[in-house]
């Protein structure tokens, strides 16, 4: 029982570095999407919920001017 849970513990461990590289790669992609697309955006913050927290209602303030 020890070694499965070693071995399950290992493969664990494996997946989580390679879903945190592949969340770090989307990451970076987004953020060089969003440089190249406008100067109103804030390419130099990392992008986390409060931060798209923060746009939605950005944009909710100003599509509600026309409503």
């Amino acid at each position: 029982m020890g070694n499965n849970l070693e071995c399950r513990w290992t493969k664990m461990v494996e997946m989580a570095k390679e879903a945190n590289e592949t969340l770090a790669q989307i990451t970076a992609m987004v953020v060089a999407e969003r440089i190249n697309e406008s100067g109103r955006v804030h390419p130099w913050r990392r992008i986390t919920l409060d931060y798209l927290v923060e746009q939605s209602d950005d944009q909710v303030r100003y599509y509600t001017q026309y409503w």
